[in-house]
């Protein structure tokens, strides 16, 4: 078959296990009964060796027209090839029509899963709760605005060539009811399936050995296309199955088996890479198209949020759209069943949450990691004030994006205060920061041990404690205020609420201390030490996080 023609076959909107497809109909009736005549014959007088014929040479034909779609998809032409026949689709309009190949696939597993969801709704019932859910979001690997990587591409191409197979095991099974006897059809079948279906299996072998070497690069973008592809042929393996036997579907299942083999790994080493990222080992720069972990594990200079945090965040929001997917994954795995069937004794999980439960399991295990590596790299910065706001940047940043994006709810069905618990660390975080400032506070108090001025004056030992105490003070503050406007905290809320704190910390106590001190005669040149009042103390806390001052 040619491979416009297969493609063709694989575009067209019947269902693809319908098995009145336009191809099967090129082979006439006649011809068929013909040919089951002379099968018939064959049989009766013990000349068998027409079953090894039949099936070398079909197998043969499947072979040469998967091969020639391969090597259509390494043309120029490839993904924009316009639909040959109007027949196809009923209607003139549509014939002719270029549409993107991931458009068109995201049409046909679109169906497929709208149909398997309201084939799973009518057997189970509401009620029941449903594994498999309507979805419309398919745009991951297959959206061609977003689409570009070469795994991505690889990926997109392999699930057009077992699409092409399905159909074309389709037009064999048919072929086979209408010319071979019935009780030669599992021998035959397996005879002519069994290289196509090795070839696809090999196939997937290579991919995912090319996308393991991506992952092992820190490439990440390469594992959420293993998540999508795999979603796909979980969707397309009911149709399979519907034409193959147990030994085929045997064989078949080492596709899935290989992708959830990488998928897991893929799991695995992200977490791995987030924990190594404390000991300097690098982590990771993201975009929405590439992804890519590079070395640089020096913290920012600014202190703001940290790129492995920002990333992986990224990451864990981009797992939400194969929430299935990676539950059907890690539902294999031990650690996570026994993590799951521990929430299962405290609290009901339905069959519909268990994938997000599975999921809630696999995103606590990162963010556990991400805030351990957080807090190691936040001991980079030389003052502890710079610490506590890198510390609070990240996390407050977390809890943020795990809010925006719903993921917070995912997390809770594994830890119910996991939002509360975040907005303690972030309380603690900003008391820690408050407290950095005990080095500068601890120059204008406490008030009671200071020398008590009386009619303005103060004895003359004493005016050296005043004059080193507006000093310190002054010294102090040039220094936090040097420090703390090269810092950035991007979080407006955030941001505006830390100079609010500051202001209501500091400002009081200082005003106290400079209203009792600021007329005291305790030098010949007050003006050199008596450089701030309250009103300019304020209008610094306020420049703070801002180098354009």
């Amino acid at each position: 078959m040619r491979p416009v023609d297969l493609l063709d076959l694989i575009y067209i909107e019947e269902d693809s296990s319908n098995e009145d497809c336009p191809s099967i109909k090129q082979l006439p009736t006649s011809t068929r009964d013909e040919l089951n005549v002379i099968a018939q014959w064959l049989d009766n007088n013990l000349r068998r060796e027409y079953v090894q014929i039949y099936g070398d040479e079909r197998s043969e034909v499947i072979m040469r027209s998967l091969q020639n779609l391969k090597d259509h998809q390494k043309s120029g032409s490839w993904g924009n090839e316009p639909l040959k026949s109007a027949r196809y689709y009923g209607r003139a309009s549509d014939a002719g029509v270029k549409k993107s190949t991931s458009a068109r696939l995201q049409q046909i597993f679109e169906r497929k899963a709208n149909k398997m969801f309201m084939k799973a709704s009518q057997t189970l019932g509401q009620s029941a709760g449903l594994a498999m859910r309507k979805n419309s979001s398919f745009g991951d690997i297959l959206a061609a605005e977003e689409y570009g990587s070469d795994n991505d591409q690889e990926l997109e191409k392999y699930l057009v060539l077992l699409l092409g197979l399905q159909k074309l095991l389709v037009w064999e099974r048919q072929l086979l009811n209408d010319i071979i006897p019935s009780t030669r059809h599992n021998e035959v079948f397996s005879r002519l399936s069994q290289a196509s279906i090795e070839m696809v299996v090999k196939d997937a072998e290579a991919i995912t050995g090319r996308v393991l070497r991506s992952i092992s690069r820190k490439e990440w973008s390469a594992a959420l296309g293993i998540f999508s592809a795999l979603k796909h042929v979980q969707i397309l393996q009911p149709d399979i199955d519907k034409i193959c036997d147990s030994a085929q579907r045997q064989q078949l299942s080492g596709v899935l088996s290989k992708l959830q083999q990488t998928g897991s790994k893929a799991l695995e080493q992200f977490i791995d890479g987030v924990k190594n990222d404390a000991g300097g080992g690098g982590m990771v720069s993201m975009s929405s198209s590439t992804i890519s972990y590079g070395g640089g594990s020096n913290v920012p200079k600014d202190a703001t949020v940290y790129e492995l945090t920002s990333n992986t965040i990224w990451f864990l929001e981009q797992l939400q759209e194969h929430c299935d997917t990676i539950g059907s994954i890690l539902q294999l795995e031990q650690t996570y069943t026994n993590d799951l069937d521990r929430i299962a004794s405290h609290k009901t999980v339905s069959v519909e949450q268990k994938n997000k439960a599975l999921l809630g399991i696999y995103v606590r295990k990162v963010l556990g990691e991400l805030n351990y590596t957080i807090a190691t790299k936040s001991e980079q910065y030389n003052d502890v004030a710079t610490k506590q706001l890198f510390k609070l940047n990240n996390t407050h940043y977390i809890l943020k994006s795990l809010q925006r994006s719903n993921q917070i709810d995912i997390v809770a069905l594994t830890e119910h205060d996991c939002e509360k618990r975040y907005q303690r660390m972030i309380q603690d975080l900003k008391k820690a920061y408050l407290s950095s400032w005990s080095k500068l506070l601890a120059n204008i108090g406490p008030l009671e041990d200071l020398p008590r001025p009386v009619s303005g004056r103060v004895k003359d030992k004493e005016r050296a404690i005043i004059k080193e105490r507006f000093s310190s003070f002054n010294k102090e503050l040039d220094e936090v205020v040097r420090t703390q406007r090269a810092v950035s905290v991007p979080d407006v809320l955030l941001r505006e609420g830390i100079k609010r704190d500051n202001t209501e910390h500091i400002v009081p106590q200082y005003n106290a201390f400079f209203e009792i001190y600021s007329e005291v005669q305790f030098s010949k040149n007050p003006e050199k030490y008596v450089k701030y009042r309250p009103t300019d103390v304020t209008a610094m806390l306020n420049s703070f996080f801002d180098d354009t001052i």
